[in-house]
């Protein structure tokens, strides 16, 4: 009650013109009559509004189905080339044309040496490979930097292209 006596006519003032400029707002805005037949609402009539079908041009049909029957055709051929292939394995990186996924990292107790077991699969031949690594190790162009504890990092001959690939646990 000491607030409301030590503020300004004023601000009381202000304060009483806002909350009726809300509540104004608020029945024109959101309050909705609760009678059907004072709203206003217009008809659609689906019937007044016709347009007609659209058509493709015949030189544009003849382009695709072209294309169509051009596609069908070496989608066959690689289809039965492709079935003859390896899958590419799952969860790996592909590091320059080699797929390699980390499958497990070892460290050696006594020397507190690092020694990593991927999997390198060449993405066009699908040959897969299971290696140990350690740094240094040269993979396409590809050398080891580093092997963390959940990872290995492969840095390319730029320095500062760096492939960090996980250890993939499936």
């Amino acid at each position: 009650m000491k607030i409301w006596q030590q503020t300004p006519l004023s601000v009381k003032v202000i304060g009483a013109i806002a909350v009726l400029l809300c509540l104004f707002d608020f029945s024109n805005r959101v309050w909705v009559a609760t009678e059907v037949n004072q709203r206003a609402t217009t008809s659609f009539d689906p019937s007044a509004y016709s347009i007609a079908a659209p058509q493709v041009a015949q030189d544009i049909q003849d382009y695709i189905q072209q294309l169509a029957s051009a596609s069908a055709s070496e989608t066959d051929a690689e289809d039965t080339e492709n079935a003859n292939r390896a899958p590419l394995i799952e969860g790996g990186v592909n590091v320059g044309e080699m797929r390699v996924r980390v499958r497990a990292i070892y460290t050696a107790p006594g020397t507190e040496r690092r020694t990593a077991l991927i999997e390198a699969q060449h993405i066009e031949q699908r040959s897969l490979e299971l290696t140990e690594v350690n740094e240094g190790f040269e993979l396409n162009n590809y050398k080891v930097s580093a092997i963390t504890v959940d990872s290995v990092i492969f840095t390319g001959a730029d320095p500062n292209e760096r492939i960090a690939i996980p250890v993939f646990d499936y």
